[in-house]
């Protein structure tokens, strides 16, 4: 674990001095060679040559040509009663700000495909999912960051069945945790997660009346 950590470390520093264009080029440099991007971190001694490794599966993070583009995920939100038979909106869920506060799952409809949206909006199709906030301080911010949850019946997103939406109220750049996860992929004996941009777009139905859920 300390290993692990040093490693971590290594690279965080690596790129508040050097920056993601310089890790990139070290990247783009060895690829075509027999060398890897770790290679740099055994000859460093960061990492133990007896040490037995672990397999990461690069099959979960996808296309590295798609890696960078910007997926879009529609979400309608539904009208949901709580287990006491309350009303909750959207806006009573976007209105929390504290984290010790209790986040109902709001009933929605999320899809990648724009026409299912719109189909879903007309009443041909019904919800699939539930939403609620994620996040502890970030919770004050007006920014808000999600987690959905997709119905066992419905086909995953990106091979994903929970998609956390992550807005880093404080990070302007939006990139530092994805850069993070991306940095994560070339240390061996560690494994990351599956990280992408998305464009999201939600269309509030939770106060309407009368929706099929």
């Amino acid at each position: 674990m300390k290993k692990r950590l040093q490693i971590i470390l290594f690279l965080l520093v690596l790129l508040s001095l050097l920056g993601w264009r310089a890790v990139r080029d070290l990247n783009d440099n060895l690829a075509g060679t027999s060398r890897k991007p770790a290679d740099l971190l055994w000859n460093l001694g960061l990492i133990s040559t007896e040490a037995r490794p672990l397999t990461d599966n690069q099959a979960v993070y996808g296309d590295a040509a798609e890696d960078s583009e910007v997926l879009p995920l529609y979400v309608v939100v539904l009208p949901t009663q709580t287990e006491d038979g309350v009303n909750v909106t959207f806006s009573d869920l976007n209105a929390i700000t504290d984290f010790r506060t209790a986040k109902p799952r709001l009933n929605a409809f999320t899809t990648a495909d724009r026409q299912e949206a719109l189909n879903f909006a007309a009443g041909v199709l019904s919800g699939n999912s539930t939403i609620t906030l994620r996040g502890h301080s970030t919770l004050t911010s007006e920014k808000k960051s999600y987690k959905i949850r997709l119905n066992s019946e419905t086909k995953a997103w990106q091979g994903q069945m929970t998609i956390n939406l992550n807005k880093h109220p404080n990070d302007e750049s939006r990139m530092r945790n994805k850069i993070a996860f991306d940095l994560l992929r070339l240390i061996p004996d560690l494994t990351s997660m599956q990280s992408r941009f998305v464009h999201l777009q939600v269309l509030d139905l939770s106060e309407t009346a009368g929706v099929d859920t």
